[in-house]
């Protein structure tokens, strides 16, 4: 959960990331107690970046249940709001495919899916 201000992200401190995510399939099984979330991203290496580079996602208030690498369960770990893949593929580019829930109904952010009034909703809408 995040609370305060947005971190202060400066243009000279940028850096191109290690992966580019070239496409994402997402699937929702909606439930306002419990909605699963199925994604399938299409993941190449940035041939720019340093070798040996992690792949760090983005993702709060989620219960991971499975991650894949081209069918392959890979070892993850939790750091600060991400999830954080210390040993992806070895190769130019691959599927990544993961599966989590989230609780809408306890969502009380205003951000990402959350209820309100009887309906789902996101941020984005």
């Amino acid at each position: 959960m995040r609370e305060g201000l947005a971190a202060v992200i400066r243009r000279e401190d940028y850096a191109a990331p290690a992966f580019w995510i070239r496409s994402v399939d997402l699937t929702f099984d909606l439930d306002p107690a419990k909605t699963i979330v199925a994604s399938k991203l299409a993941i190449e290496r940035n041939p720019d970046a340093p070798a040996g580079q992690p792949l760090r996602l983005h993702g709060e208030d989620l219960t991971l249940l499975r991650c894949l690498a081209d069918g392959e369960s890979v070892s993850f770990r939790h750091e600060d709001g991400l999830l954080v893949i210390d040993n992806p593929p070895d190769k130019p580019a691959f599927t990544l495919e993961i599966r989590n829930t989230c609780a809408p109904e306890k969502n009380t952010q205003l951000s990402g899916l959350y209820t309100s009034g009887g309906g789902l909703f996101t941020q984005c809408e």
